[in-house]
């Protein structure tokens, strides 16, 4: 058996280390663990050649970093040219007069196609509840009533939102 001796205080990846010389061979570290203190014996070739992989996979790692940033910036770049010549056909198919199969294009390969605001004329059916005052009995029909109903009232009771919507159809469109 050999007898050893050891230095204290020198650090190693963060972790306090006692470098120990056998009296015959290579030098090695005992690295005790912080939570348990144990310690392991682990030879200083072992441990150079840990601490150098590491670094290579540090720089490794910040290249592909590097890699990833550019490669988003790219497709960002790539992005907005994609939508400015989007952009451009459409106003190319717009000054030329292009059918619809300019915006079945567009739809295949993943672009807006034209689009335009339009005025609608819509005609709305809505019903109102509409009290009608000393309706006479002989009175009390479709005609009669509609005879007795002022239209302020009705519009009275729209603006106030006091109806139900029957239903609507547009009856007339344009672009605007």
């Amino acid at each position: 058996m050999t007898t050893m001796e050891s230095r204290n205080g020198q650090a190693v990846a963060g972790v306090e280390a006692h470098q120990v010389w056998p009296s015959i061979g290579e030098g090695v570290l005992n690295l005790s663990d912080p939570v348990s203190g144990a310690g392991a014996w682990v030879s200083v070739e072992d441990m150079r050649r840990a601490e150098t992989e590491a670094a290579t996979l540090r720089e490794a790692l910040r290249r592909a970093e590097l890699d990833r940033d550019t490669a988003r910036e790219e497709i960002t770049s790539l992005m907005e040219q994609d939508r400015e010549r989007n952009a451009a056909a459409r106003e190319w198919a717009d000054d030329n007069d292009l059918c619809d199969r300019f915006e079945r294009f567009c739809e295949a390969y993943g672009w807006q196609g034209r689009t335009d605001d339009m005025t609608v004329t819509v005609r709305v059916s809505v019903d109102v509840d509409l009290i009608v005052p000393g309706v006479h009995r002989g009175d009390q029909d479709t005609y009669s009533l509609t005879e007795q109903i002022d239209d302020t009232d009705v519009r009275e009771k729209l603006e106030a939102g006091a109806y139900a919507l029957n239903s609507y159809d547009v009856t007339d469109y344009e672009r605007a």
